[in-house]
């Protein structure tokens, strides 16, 4: 289809040719297949079933041998395009293997897995922006928000048509484990995007934080980066006591942004005058990265909601 992936626009094509192929070298042979098929079984229903299965494993059989030439065949119709392979793509969440929900959520959290890439990404990227006030870091954070968008959507909309199926208690537990993980990188891509826009207007205005100021915004960024990054590994791999460590720190970082608050405050009384202009910026960062930091420890909880204890 339109806009699908390269490979997955191949394998469609290779379906399509296989069974054009067979339907037209089955048409003069109709006669004596009908024969055959009425010799599988006496009633109706099961000599269509047995037709159908007669069907593809001709169909397999002599189409079998021709694989490589066809393969070359379709490469040649459907080539490469570099500006295509380099771009953004859902890579993983195939439709036909949703009958198979083992295989499906295992696709699922392969794009997880990039969401979170992205995620760890413009955190790191949004430090740099507060660091550097920097346009170019800008268009980076807005490309990643985008491709966030759109695994969101595509992950969920996935889940959803799997759902569909009948599926065990434990693969609709892991489904569900998929969704809260997902609505929390969201979440976190919107929060990291709202602190760029107090980027944009450091850049508009000409700003810059105070020395104290931008050692005390890093430091707290560094310990709700490794949290993140905890809670995301703990879900990965289900490991409840990373998943416990993580929520352990979540007071710890509260109070810090209370600290860092009144610290602020200090240094604004004292008249700096980096710190006057950078005032409402600065706070809404560190409650940003607190923010953060929330979303974080609901990832954690959800791991140890979803995963059995010893």
């Amino acid at each position: 289809s339109v806009g699908a992936p390269l490979e997955a626009k191949r394998v469609a094509a290779v379906h399509a040719l296989v069974k054009v192929s067979g339907v037209l070298i089955a048409v003069p042979l109709l006669g004596p297949f009908t024969t055959l098929v009425q010799m599988t079984a006496e009633d109706a229903p099961r000599q269509i079933a047995m037709g159908h299965t007669l069907f593809n494993v001709g169909l397999s059989l002599m189409f079998l041998p021709l694989a490589g030439p066809i393969a070359i065949l379709i490469k040649r119709l459907l080539p490469a395009n570099p500006s295509e392979e380099v771009g953004f793509q859902i890579r993983y969440l195939d439709e036909r293997i949703l009958e198979s929900p083992v295989l499906a959520l295992g696709a699922a959290n392969r794009e997880v897995r990039r969401m979170a890439d992205r995620v760890q990404i413009m955190m790191s990227e949004a430090m740099e922006l507060f660091l550097k006030v920097d346009e170019e870091i800008l268009d980076r954070l807005a490309k990643l928000e985008s491709e966030l968008d759109a695994l969101t959507r595509a992950i969920v909309h996935y889940l959803a048509n799997l759902s569909q199926n009948a599926l065990t208690a434990e693969e609709s537990r892991k489904a569900a484990s998929i969704l809260y993980i997902v609505n929390d990188l969201e979440h976190i891509g919107d929060a990291l995007t709202k602190l760029s826009m107090l980027g944009r207007k450091m850049i508009d205005l000409g700003l810059s934080f105070s020395p104290e100021g931008i050692q005390e915004l890093e430091e707290m960024h560094q310990k709700v980066t490794t949290n993140l990054d905890m809670a995301i590994v703990a879900f990965m791999t289900s490991d409840r006591a990373l998943a416990e460590s993580v929520l352990e720190t979540k007071p710890k970082i509260a109070r810090m942004e209370r600290d860092l608050r009144q610290a602020h405050l200090g240094r604004l009384w004292s008249g700096l005058i980096d710190t006057r202009n950078t005032s409402a910026i600065h706070l809404e960062i560190i409650n940003g990265w607190q923010r953060i930091n929330d979303h974080a420890a609901d990832i954690a909880m959800a791991v140890l909601e979803m995963s059995p204890s010893a």
